[in-house]
């Protein structure tokens, strides 16, 4: 008898129309089973439904906000990987979501490739804290799963950042001209992603 490999579930929860939409066509084409809905009320019901792999929640929503479902979510099931999806992240915002369960975060906009990553290192990160859970009398897990943690979440922004940089650098005899701007944006961007994720990694300890 053949078992067939169910899709991983993806629930995006996001007020905007557009903003379902292209994630949808972005992660359906990658394999995921897209669900979405357009206010928190909506999401919560799904989620209960579909018991849904991952959730991308937007921050900002009329009704029940991001924040609340983010909780909500968790304590319905704390194997759900949540993602949150925001035009207005700031340091302090971004590290109550992940307060709330959150295991990263999204800033609008982005591009198909970051929306691909994000999901990608939310379901590992989901999967290493699960095993660590589970296995966390191992004590040689744990340093694994640590491990794994600091060269997925520090090694690879610190790299990110030094190319920005480096761009910076190149063009700063020139002109300020818009795709310096664009990357002094970039960079700081990231910088914040990297508070965050130290931010978490310090309440884990």
């Amino acid at each position: 008898m053949t078992h067939t490999v169910q899709p991983i579930r993806v629930l995006v929860i996001d007020d905007e129309e557009a903003m379902r939409d292209s994630c949808s066509q972005v992660l359906t084409k990658d394999g995921y089973d897209v669900h979405s809905a357009a206010d928190g009320k909506t999401g919560l019901e799904l989620a209960k439904a579909l018991k849904p792999n991952l959730v991308l929640v937007d921050l900002k929503m009329p009704g029940i906000g991001g924040q609340e479902v983010l909780e909500q979510v968790r304590d319905l099931d704390a194997s759900i990987a949540l993602v949150v999806i925001t035009g207005y992240a700031t340091v302090g915002s971004a590290t109550e979501a992940m307060n709330r369960g959150a295991l990263d975060f999204l800033p609008k906009p982005f591009t198909p490739a970051e929306l691909r990553n994000v999901v990608q290192r939310a379901l590992e990160r989901c999967h290493l804290m699960t095993r660590a859970t589970l296995e966390k009398g191992n004590k040689n897990e744990q340093q694994h799963y640590l491990a794994s943690m600091l060269e997925h979440e520090v090694l690879v922004p610190l790299a990110e950042l030094k190319k920005q940089l480096e761009i910076i650098s190149v063009e700063l005899p020139n002109p300020i001209s818009h795709s310096l701007r664009s990357a002094v944006a970039d960079s700081r961007r990231k910088v914040d992603q990297l508070m965050i994720l130290m931010e978490k990694w310090r309440q884990l300890m």
